[in-house]
């Protein structure tokens, strides 16, 4: 049921944006807000290897899929502070390239589009794999 649900999100942003999801693709706004969820996830001493262990591992206890469910809650906080953070380098990009209006739209991509990928990691990754591993940790 989880892979369809992924499958719909999918295809309504598809349906949404007309069908053109390179639109949504910008390498800079990726590494940004990815390499700086997971780089806070590693700094704050987040047990990562308990985050993927719980989410798709079959054999795990409840105390490894609650450390699974607080990893991906704190993923998606760190996903959405990096797309916050690169947003604001982006506005940096924007003031800094005003006399060039060429270079203005690869930093308005910048700005929006962390901030895009900061609220699809947090909201489309993170927080259904957390309900997930606190509702297996509960039935456990």
């Amino acid at each position: 049921m989880s892979l369809i649900g992924l499958i719909v999100i999918f295809i309504a942003l598809g349906v949404g944006i007309a069908g053109d999801l390179t639109t949504l693709i910008d390498q800079s706004s990726l590494f940004i807000t990815l390499g700086g969820a997971i780089g806070l996830l590693l700094f704050s001493g987040t047990n990562v290897s308990a985050m993927f262990k719980g989410a798709f591992a079959k054999n795990t206890t409840a105390d490894e899929l609650r450390a699974g469910a607080r990893g991906w809650e704190l993923f998606g906080i760190y996903a959405l502070v990096a797309g916050a953070v690169g947003t604001l380098i982006g506005l940096v990009l924007i003031l800094a390239y005003m006399d060039d209006p060429a270079a203005l739209l690869p930093s308005m991509a910048v700005c929006l589009l962390t901030h895009v990928y900061g609220f699809g990691l947090a909201f489309l990754i993170s927080m259904p794999l957390r309900k997930k591993l606190e509702t297996a940790a509960s039935a456990v």
